[in-house]
């Protein structure tokens, strides 16, 4: 379900928001009922006593507060809302008539969500309810997820127990066996007992490791969430506010493009970054062109430039086009925390399969190109700072193929180039075709101190290794390793037309 329609709150709607409005005056209270109840359920309290009552017996999804009442203000209100651990996560709208910036910063600092002035417009009102709610829904998804990725490692967890205890029943038995057949038995038992062993061992190393991955990937990916919800979004009122109204409306259509439009790949950037910067001279924007047109490419503006051409044009041209790429940013470290959790649940099938359990799985027609992207933008918060990544990509054919297996496969190498290097070196992937088959690179470049890649490796680096080889085997392809003096070169090869397994 879509996060549109997860805020629908239409009339039809079965289970609309809660809104608590405060204010001590009758006719404001009616006055935002009758505005604001076809969309939502709406609680009213007349006192700041009222409301704190009524938000304790029956917590609302967010409030509206009116700051000058009697006894007890709305500061006062919200201040006390956000010391009680059952309260203080509800969103807090300041309505009021105080319209001076110490009134605004006051209500901030005490924990407000937001501020609308008085006398107000409906469809104001309406949009930053919208937009408080539309945050809270969006974190309660992340706790959601966090919540079920911990079930599913609990899960694990007790399953590992059950195996365990099931070759410790195995070993009491074999211990019962005649006298006579001892020797026999005990080597049996003994090859039985190792290649069990082994098989548990490689089931707990991938569990371990690529359960860990996609959690390391959402934890990577929530620091943009934090920053534009801690530092940016009390800015973003003021900020609307000194934009016109033309430049409003570009500004909104950019972050909307910017969030559709992928990044593409790094040469084809390249291409449209200096055509931009051809295209800003033109235009007499030759302030620091080169630079200004990576940040456009970057929120896909491509070659319209003349569309945003009033944003680029103001005097604080520098602060809005942060602005975007915060909001930009935010939106593609949600896609990617939704990518490592269908990420995840894709490792659980493949480790399910190789535990001997059967699960259906077809093979499609898939853009190769797509699923190493993908990869490659999951490692991309994961890069220390003195990795160099070079990406060399050549168009590819579709191929029938096991994605998911597939996006494993190239999970695994990067992760073992990345543990080989440390801290500092090349990481270059790299696609090309040839005699029927298409072919992807991955290799790390290495010093004197860098381990080479074999079988013989650590046994994380054993266990993708060979997990890889049996995906590829899977698919009727070759992975070949070369150890060189200043990289290690994986090179997997898969046919173009031969049907997989």
């Amino acid at each position: 379900m879509s996060n549109s329609e997860q805020l629908d709150n239409r009339p039809d709607n079965p289970i609309p928001y809660n809104l608590l409005v405060v204010d001590d005056r009758p006719d404001n209270l009616q006055v935002l009922s009758q505005l604001l109840r076809e969309r939502y359920r709406i609680q009213v309290a007349i006192s700041g006593d009222i409301a704190l009552k009524a938000a304790l017996v029956k917590p609302p999804d967010l409030i509206l507060l009116d700051i000058l009442m009697p006894r007890m203000d709305g500061y006062e209100v919200c201040r006390r809302l956000k010391e009680d651990s059952k309260t203080h996560h509800i969103p807090v709208l300041f309505l009021s008539a105080l319209a001076r910036i110490e009134d605004k910063i006051k209500g901030f600092e005490i924990g407000g969500a937001d501020y609308i002035t008085k006398p107000f417009q409906s469809e104001e009102v309406i949009a930053r309810i919208e937009h408080q709610l539309a945050i809270c829904a969006l974190q309660r998804q992340l706790e959601r997820n966090n919540r079920e990725l911990e079930a599913r490692n609990r899960q694990l967890e007790a399953e590992i127990q059950q195996r365990q205890q099931a070759e410790r029943d195995l070993q009491q038995q074999n211990t019962k066996l005649d006298r006579t057949l001892w020797e026999l038995q005990a080597l049996q038992g003994e090859m039985i007992h190792r290649e069990k062993m082994t098989a548990l061992g490689r089931l707990v190393v991938a569990m371990t490791g690529e359960i860990n991955d996609p959690l390391t990937m959402i934890r990577s990916a929530m620091p943009p969430m934090r920053a534009i919800l801690d530092n940016r979004c009390f800015e973003f009122p003021q900020f609307f506010e000194r934009l016109s109204c033309e430049q409003q409306t570009r500004f909104i259509a950019l972050v909307e493009n910017a969030a559709a439009v992928p990044l593409g790949q790094t040469k084809e950037r390249r291409q449209l970054q200096r055509q931009i910067a051809q295209k800003l001279v033109d235009l007499d924007i030759a302030d620091g062109e080169f630079k200004l047109a990576s940040i456009l490419v970057e929120l896909g503006v491509g070659l319209d430039v003349e569309s945003i051409l009033p944003l680029l044009q103001d005097p604080d041209r520098d602060r809005i086009l942060q602005v975007a790429r915060t909001i930009t940013k935010a939106h593609r470290s949600l896609e990617n925390i939704n990518v490592a959790v269908e990420r995840t649940e894709a490792i659980l099938k493949a480790l399910s399969n190789y535990a001997g359990r059967d699960y259906p799985d077809t093979p499609a027609i898939a853009d190769i190109a797509e699923g190493i992207e993908m990869v490659r933008a999951l490692f991309k918060y994961r890069l220390p700072a003195n990795i160099e990544l070079v990406e060399n990509y050549s168009p590819l054919p579709l191929v029938s193929c096991y994605p998911d297996q597939l996006s494993q496969v190239w999970t695994n190498l990067i992760e073992n180039a990345l543990e080989a290097m440390g801290d500092k070196g090349i990481l270059t992937i790299e696609t090309a075709t040839s005699d029927n088959q298409v072919q992807i690179s991955i290799s790390n470049s290495r010093s004197e101190l860098s381990p080479a890649q074999t079988l013989d490796s650590n046994p994380k680096t054993q266990m993708n290794l060979y997990i890889c080889e049996k995906i590829v085997q899977k698919h009727r392809g070759t992975i070949f390793v070369e150890n060189n003096p200043d990289r290690t070169i994986f090179t997997v090869s898969l046919p173009i037309t031969s049907s997989t397994n």
